[in-house]
């Protein structure tokens, strides 16, 4: 959906006062750019976990480390705490080499 919105946001007649209302401040179509970036590498992260057939665990560990490492909003779906998590302590022990 953010995709096509950037596809279309040109033809759209922003002399038209009702939909004018409705259109993204460039501020928010920043943060939109953003979140098209990070869905990319989560799409591209998923995507490699899926493909592989000979996928080790230390595959997937390095595979999160790399997306951990980009900002915040990763981090916190991704890290041992989150709140998806149902056993944190498992999850940090599980971590440790």
């Amino acid at each position: 959906m953010v995709k096509r919105f950037f596809a279309i946001k040109d033809f759209i007649d922003t002399s038209d006062d009702e939909l004018a209302e409705l259109m993204r401040t460039r501020h928010e179509e920043n943060k939109l750019r953003a979140l098209g970036d990070d869905l990319r590498e989560f799409k591209s992260a998923s995507k490699k976990l899926q493909g592989d057939e000979g996928i080790t665990l230390l595959d997937v560990r390095d595979i999160f480390d790399a997306l951990i490492e980009r900002p915040p909003p990763v981090a916190q779906y991704l890290a041992a705490d989150a709140a998806i998590v149902k056993s944190p302590a498992f999850e940090n022990a599980s971590r440790q080499r």
